[in-house]
């Protein structure tokens, strides 16, 4: 199988928020003058996080095909955890809602996974195409910027440049034109099993799970990997009927 390109997804795969969700709502709820625990934030977020994602394909909830929805989306996603921790109920939402997001929007709130700029490194030793292929707003664009990460990419595809995303066939059969090649000619990693390692192998790609936090609940046959230096022996023995794991 000769693999010409790797597709990334971005959020939990390239960059996580930083120094968390939870420290940076905790920031802002208390400079509008109500200090709340970044803990109880950032568990709050996991569980209304994880729900969403849940929900969102099955019940038509905002998912960002647009600014507008990636904009409604967040916005929907924050009043969730305002409602999760009392000590955020009397906070003027509108004001917390526009800082919070005004923060994801830049770099200062991210930070690049350790083994990342390696991997990319190893990557293009061996002449392989890297894109970004993400669901997310156009505002990646200058996060990546800010990290110093947008010029080690081929390119970025942000769907709410594309008016789709992932797990959609179209989303990555935009990806495939950008870079000019079939889908088996393509590998795509991210950390969520059902938009990137399922949705990539739908299109044709190869796809590999990034599994952090050892979650499990792989489909038999992908390959699944603990962070981004797995995807170098995946990609030295990727083979059908040996998926690797790390």
């Amino acid at each position: 199988m000769a693999i010409q390109a790797i597709f990334f997804d971005a959020g939990g795969t390239l960059i996580e928020p930083h120094p968390s969700v939870g420290e940076v709502y905790g920031l802002m709820a208390s400079r509008l003058g109500h200090p709340a625990d970044p803990v109880e934030i950032e568990r709050a977020w996991r569980d209304v996080w994880s729900d969403y994602q849940r929900r969102a394909h099955h019940e038509l909830l905002p998912l960002p095909r647009s600014d507008a929805d990636d904009l409604a989306m967040w916005r929907r996603i924050t009043r969730c955890i305002l409602d999760a921790v009392p000590s955020l109920r009397h906070l003027d939402f509108d004001r917390w809602f526009e800082a919070v997001h005004g923060a994801f929007k830049h770099g200062g709130s991210w930070r690049v996974f350790p083994e990342v700029m390696d991997v990319l490194d190893a990557c293009q030793s061996r002449g392989l195409r890297c894109a970004v292929v993400s669901n997310w707003g156009t505002y990646l664009h200058g996060i990546l910027a800010e990290l110093h990460l947008a010029d080690r990419f081929d390119f970025v595809l942000a769907s709410a440049s594309e008016g789709c995303l992932k797990p959609e066939l179209d989303f990555f059969r935009r990806a495939l034109s950008r870079a000019g090649i079939a889908p088996h000619e393509a590998l795509h990693v991210g950390d969520s099993v059902r938009d990137d390692a399922s949705g990539a192998v739908a299109a044709g790609l190869t796809g590999v799970h990034l599994d952090r936090e050892g979650r499990g609940g792989t489909p038999p046959g992908i390959p699944v990997i603990r962070d981004l230096s797995g995807l170098l022996g995946c990609l030295d023995a990727l083979r059908p009927e040996a998926p690797c794991r790390s």
